[in-house]
């Protein structure tokens, strides 16, 4: 009975269907505004994720800010030298035992100029040091252009971006360039193959994969050797002479220094034979690999398996066992680059919602004034003998009537306003919006979780709109009521 009454209270009113379309419209826009900003989230977790991050990272624990890129302190952050993975032996297995993880790969990162020496051409690179066998498994967004993973020393993979800007292709010789005070380390390698990411992306665009050894040598890594198991491979080896043979590590590699004056000479003139004319004065203790060099950890997790509680567990086992390590989210390995992006979108939903909010506001007066408009009806039905109680559900019928009525049709207004858009293909050439967009093509991707939390937000809203002004109706006597449209 309450409910055909309320439905019939409101076709009778005009008034309901301007609120209806009001609050519609405004369903309409905070649908389509969550659409696209959960549809650049999940475009760049899914690209970072694919492509350098994983679904987490295991790094040393570091009081200063610290991601795959290495330190990120402003000014002296390049010149600090990244902890190691102790003990790397214990955590690989414990990853390997886990029935969460896919597959996982240990990484170097470091920082140098990658130079085309045909061209001169030098631009500045951050550089994994990786296992090709392993990382390609966890970092499945990556796709081969020309070439193939290196399997030996002395080798480099290239994104297309970098390739296109140095002049470089499968087969020609790239150098390695770190400065170190008033001279210079080079390393030359050859172009094993060239890949793309999953999307065009500046921070992507600005990794270069090299083999170990190379890396190694050019960072003059010193570490002690250990009995600990070496990840290599793919597999758990013993970390001894038949793992790395100190002898063949710099088989085609040695250590060139080079005064400020002169390098300018070198890389515009020098072939790659003058490059390497120079003694070593490496130590065979500075060149010792081991399986505690490792900077980090990258890794997948099986399909279904939630990576916030995945973290938190083994986190958990870091912390009984002692260990200086920790795992992290993917935007926290991602560092800078992608925690900028996230607060950049956090910002532009804070205006959004702003907006929105306002436009809330104003529904949420309408409907307040919807109901104390009526306090003559509620006078009358009180002088008749209705009570309080029929009176406050016979008008949060109607107030839930009108704004469910209306979450419903914004949520179909938006999926279809989304549809649009992505159909659309509004494309960025401008690589900031690129980034904050997850793309380069505007997609809106409308989500169950999207639609409930919008019709949270319309039933919040026609509480607030029922209890205030349905109580100071209540609160005021019949005959007052009765009179108030004449007042």
């Amino acid at each position: 009975m309450l409910f055909k009454l309320a439905v019939k209270n409101i076709i009778s009113r005009k008034s309901s269907f301007v609120i209806i379309g009001f609050i519609a419209f405004s369903v309409a826009l905070l649908v389509l505004s969550n659409s696209i900003f959960d549809s650049t989230e999940r475009g760049v977790e899914n690209l970072f994720i694919s492509g350098f991050t994983g679904d987490f990272a295991v790094r040393p624990v570091s009081e200063r800010p610290c991601s795959l890129f290495g330190d990120e302190t402003p000014i002296i952050g390049e010149l600090t030298n990244l902890n190691r993975l102790v003990p790397f032996g214990e955590i690989a297995e414990l990853l390997k035992e886990s029935p969460d993880v896919d597959a996982f790969s240990p990484q170097f990162s470091g920082r140098a100029f990658l130079e085309n020496p045909v061209t001169g051409v030098r631009i500045p690179a951050f550089l994994f040091a990786i296992q090709p066998e392993t990382y390609f498994k966890v970092m499945d967004g990556i796709r081969f252009l020309a070439g193939k993973p290196f399997s030996g020393k002395g080798a480099v993979l290239l994104n297309s971006s970098m390739a296109e800007q140095v002049g470089a292709s499968v087969g020609g010789e790239i150098q390695f360039v770190v400065a170190d005070g008033s001279t210079f380390r080079i390393r030359v390698a050859f172009v094993s193959g060239i890949y793309q990411y999953a999307d065009n992306n500046e921070v992507l665009n600005r990794i270069c994969l090299v083999d170990v050894e190379t890396f190694v040598s050019l960072m003059e890594l010193s570490t002690a050797s250990s009995s600990e198991e070496s990840f290599s491979s793919g597999n758990y080896e013993n970390s001894g002479a038949e793992s790395f043979d100190i002898d063949d590590l710099f088989f085609e590699s040695e250590d060139v220094f080079v005064s400020v004056g002169q390098e300018e000479n070198l890389s515009a003139g020098n072939n790659l034979e003058n490059l390497l004319s120079g003694k070593s004065e490496t130590s065979a203790e500075q060149v010792a690999f081991d399986n505690s060099s490792w900077n980090f950890i990258t890794g997948s997790l099986r399909e279904g398996i939630n990576p916030a509680s995945f973290i938190n567990r083994l986190n958990k086992l870091f912390e009984e066992n002692g260990w200086p390590v920790e795992a992290v989210n993917w935007r926290q390995a991602g560092g800078a680059s992608s925690i900028y992006l996230y607060w950049l979108r956090v910002i532009l939903n804070a205006g959004i919602l702003v907006v929105l909010g306002a436009g809330f506001i104003v529904v949420n007066n309408t409907l307040v004034i919807n109901v104390l408009s009526r306090s003559k009806e509620i006078g009358t039905m009180r002088a008749v003998g209705a009570s309080a109680g029929f009176i406050s559900r016979l008008f949060m019928i109607e107030t839930f009537i009108l704004t469910i009525s209306a979450g419903i049709l914004g949520s179909v207004l938006g999926w279809i306003a989304g549809l649009c858009l992505t159909s659309a293909e509004i494309s960025f050439s401008n690589q900031m919006l690129a980034q904050l967009f997850g793309g380069e093509v505007l997609t809106a991707f409308v989500s169950y979780r999207n639609i409930l939390d919008v019709f949270v937000l319309v039933v919040l809203l026609g509480v607030i709109a029922w209890i205030y002004p349905v109580r100071t109706a209540l609160s005021t006597s019949p005959t007052v009521a009765m009179q108030g449209e004449k007042g």
